[in-house]
């Protein structure tokens, strides 16, 4: 069964909360956050990424769950390009409902490209004050998703970094996160688990 297909049973049979409650709830968060005059938006960042990983670390372990829950087919992650199908087509739509396609495909890393983020349906950046030491014109409004993509791809033993580089909310016409993969984690498996070539 293909990762899209997979992606799209998951979503089908899982309960959902309503998409607008959904981004409101984000945009309420996001919201608070820029009210704190101590924090800067690159600290903004850090911590969107950071509440991001953690709830990334917990999503492999709900797929592998709801996937063996309803016997459908999740490739293993052992290459890049695996991995990358596994996030766009099953996560993102599991999660999400969102359609991701992966691109720029290298040994190095891949992007992960959208047009729909449910996270922002309603916003529009705010414009800098002047006065204000905050530019908001590079805001990655959605920056929890690049720590979610880094801790599902830790939790399967990938070393990520993933930034937004295109941003519909920015002017551009897609969305695109960059994932730039620095290798594996040196998880040791036995002898009797490993795949014999």
């Amino acid at each position: 069964m293909s990762p899209t297909h997979t992606g799209a049973l998951l979503w089908q049979r899982t309960p959902k909360i309503p998409t607008d409650l959904f981004s409101l709830t984000y945009g309420s968060l996001l919201t608070e956050l820029l009210k704190d005059p101590t924090l800067t938006i690159s600290q903004l960042h850090t911590h969107l990424h950071r509440m991001g990983h953690n709830i990334g670390l917990r999503c492999m372990d709900e797929v592998l769950a709801k996937s063996m829950v309803h016997k459908l087919d999740v490739p293993h992650c052992r290459t890049v390009i695996d991995t990358a199908e596994c996030v766009a087509k099953i996560g993102f739509k599991f999660y999400l409902n969102i359609t991701c396609e992966v691109s720029n495909i290298t040994d190095k890393g891949f992007s992960l490209i959208f047009h729909d983020n449910p996270l922002s349906t309603y916003v529009e950046l705010p414009r800098t004050e002047e006065g204000s030491d905050k530019d908001y014109s590079m805001l990655q409004y959605s920056r929890i998703y690049c720590g979610v993509i880094d801790g599902s791809m830790e939790s399967v033993g990938w070393k990520v970094r993933s930034e937004f580089v295109r941003d519909i909310l920015w002017g551009d016409e897609e969305n695109e996160v960059r994932v730039d993969v620095f290798g594996r984690e040196g998880v040791e498996i036995g002898e009797e688990y490993q795949d014999s070539d």
